[in-house]
């Protein structure tokens, strides 16, 4: 193989269609220095590097190609690289299917991302980009990992069946993370970690192996009108200095407590819906101190709030209905504030 397969610079915008691009040293197709072009149909695989690279204000457009078996990446879009990727089968790429950097800012729709060895996506470093419509599934880490000021959109995405996370925001990642379906994931559906601050709305985040949303070491996030379900563990996990802020929320049906808020957790809830979870409704324990306003909590299998263990917290204003044992339980030294809430139709004590 050459270094390079294809390589279309300076403002070249060539059709390259059905070609086999494999075995080269480096790149499979690289696209840079503002070229564009039309790549359709062709197979890019086995190449020492990523199998595309598109950097420096390119913009081609890769339509239904295959991008597989490559040594790095599938897809590396870098230093301002732009160009639309779709109906693209990314898979069995040793590293990520895509990495956006750089504030690169491609948009990328419609396109299977799966068997990685690594992450589906990787946005970092002030990467951009915009995922709609991508099926990210059975990748050997997260599906997309948003990290070091990256800030995508996505919209409209599922992301499944991976081995590890479904979404990972960590170290400064932000994004915006619309509408999305993510399911069934071996590691939290959600990961927010290291100071990650993304905006999720409107997500359905479902029958994960654990958590559904994992709040831990310093992750942030507001998280607005999501619906959580038939996860493992908790719904909501907020641990270690997480301090998310969730609203309108319905977290329910999960196998184990709603929210729970554990090892110095924070955060606020508020205007969700929390109910017919296995656990209690929301559960408080070690140093935890959450803000829990306006919020029905109801028809849970356990407690409606489970205070214990120095556990702290204020419940201020929530509608406490139709839970299976008490709808406030505090005990083993919690201290929470508990003011003007109603707590009614208890199926065991107050």
């Amino acid at each position: 193989g050459h270094m390079v397969g294809i390589r279309v610079s300076t403002g070249s915008k060539p059709i390259v269609e059905g070609n086999r691009v494999h075995s080269n040293l480096s790149y499979g197709i690289s696209v840079l220095l503002n070229a564009s072009g039309q790549f359709k149909g062709n197979d890019v695989r086995d190449n020492a590097a990523c199998g595309v690279w598109v950097t420096t204000g390119a913009t081609p457009l890769f339509d239904a190609n295959e991008i597989h078996a490559n040594k790095q990446e599938g897809v590396f879009v870098s230093d301002h690289g732009r160009g639309t990727f779709r109906q693209n089968r990314v898979f069995q790429n040793f590293w990520s299917g895509f990495r956006i950097e750089g504030e690169a800012d491609p948009l990328i729709q419609d396109n299977q991302i799966c068997d990685g060895k690594y992450f589906g996506c990787l946005i970092q470093r002030s990467g951009l980009g915009r995922l709609v419509e991508n099926d990210v599934y059975n990748n050997m880490s997260a599906g997309v990992a948003i990290s070091t000021f990256g800030n995508p959109t996505l919209e409209g995405n599922t992301l499944r069946d991976g081995c590890r996370q479904g979404l990972l925001v960590q170290e400064e990642g932000r994004g915006r993370i619309s509408r999305c379906t993510i399911q069934s994931n071996n590691g939290a559906g959600i990961e927010i970690r290291s100071a990650g601050d993304p905006y999720l709305e409107e997500n359905t985040i479902m029958e994960g192996n654990a958590y559904g949303v994992l709040v831990c070491d310093g992750g942030l996030g507001l998280l607005e009108r999501n619906e959580i379900k038939m996860n493992r563990l908790a719904g909501v996990n907020v641990i270690s200095a997480g301090d998310p802020t969730c609203n309108d929320n319905d977290v329910h049906d999960g196998l184990g407590p709603g929210l729970l808020f554990s090892d110095g957790g924070k955060g606020r809830v508020c205007h969700c819906k929390v109910h017919e979870n296995a656990g209690p409704g929301i559960e408080v324990t070690t140093n935890a101190s959450p803000s829990v306003t306006h919020n029905s909590i109801y028809s849970g299998h356990s407690a409606g709030i489970h205070v214990h263990d120095e556990g702290k917290g204020i419940f201020d204003d929530n509608d406490i209905f139709s839970n299976a044992n008490a709808g406030v339980e505090v005990e083993r030294n919690g201290i929470p504030m508990v003011r003007r809430n109603s707590i009614r139709d208890g199926r065991l004590m107050g």
